[in-house]
């Protein structure tokens, strides 16, 4: 990332502080990228394919600010924090707040670990509407408070956790590890999440948004919910295109080009 596309996106996120390599700048650049940059897939939605390099994503999310979901989220935060001087690795990941830890899952998600000073963090600012808002220590079992809920990671028989405590009760969000994703399978995972016709990116709207005092703004297929922590103070239901364009634009800021088609059934 050149030094006036890094300028950009500070600007894009409206960070002003001190952009050096340490916890504090990691950490507040999460949650601005989290309150500036939704989280959507609806290119996908509309048949559209995803690219990955980095001129792609900077030119999608900065420029024409849109958003993204998962591997253009964390690829554009890795290429920023690069940029910045973090050492910065992706590494693969299972989703798995829908699925049991006994059910095999696909690899279909990308995270970032940041060493910094000694320790390994776990960043990831693509995880639609339960993305951590803060970097989480890589060190199991401890409770993790972050501007938006609590966090932990576990790990049980050589595998890692990432968890959420939702509603009094720990909830697995993802499964993790220590291999690093490689681009080629960034590339082959995400043209399967974006492309492959039963895909849940391709059949159902997605969109999430973060926002101060602990709140979120989440698009689920045909169902709006704003959150305050783990209340919801408002949830309504999109019943059609027209819609569903004027939620992703009045709620989420996401300005799609003109001709662009919305499925009706989402």
């Amino acid at each position: 990332m050149t030094d006036s596309e890094l300028h950009a996106y500070m600007a894009r996120v409206d960070f002003s502080g001190e952009a050096i390599v340490s916890h504090e700048t990691m950490a507040a650049l999460t949650l601005r990228h989290l309150y500036s940059i939704p989280y959507e897939n609806l290119d996908p939605l509309c048949g559209l394919p995803i690219f990955l390099d980095t001129k792609s994503l900077y030119e999608k999310m900065v420029c024409r600010r849109r958003g993204g979901y998962c591997f253009e989220h964390n690829l554009l935060f890795a290429s920023v924090l690069k940029s910045l001087g973090f050492d910065v690795e992706v590494l693969s990941a299972q989703p798995r707040i829908s699925t049991s830890r006994t059910q095999p899952g696909p690899t279909v998600h990308a995270t970032l670990l940041v060493r910094l000073d000694g320790e390994r963090w776990l960043v990831d600012v693509g995880g639609a509407g339960l993305s951590p808002t803060a970097p989480i220590r890589w060190v199991a079992d401890i409770e993790q408070e972050t501007p938006h809920d609590t966090r932990r990671v576990v790990e049980e028989d050589g595998r890692w956790f990432h968890q959420v405590l939702f509603e009094g009760a720990w909830k697995d969000v993802m499964e993790f590890s220590a291999k690093q994703m490689s681009m080629p399978d960034c590339e082959i995972a995400n043209f399967y999440t974006s492309q492959h016709p039963e895909s849940p990116f391709r059949t159902k709207a997605l969109c999430a948004l973060a926002l101060p005092e602990g709140g979120r703004f989440i698009l689920s297929k045909n169902r709006f919910t704003h959150r305050a922590k783990q209340e919801i103070v408002r949830t309504f239901e999109v019943k059609d295109a027209p819609m569903l364009r004027r939620v992703v634009e009045g709620e989420f800021g996401i300005h799609l080009p003109e001709g662009t088609h919305l499925p009706d059934a989402f």
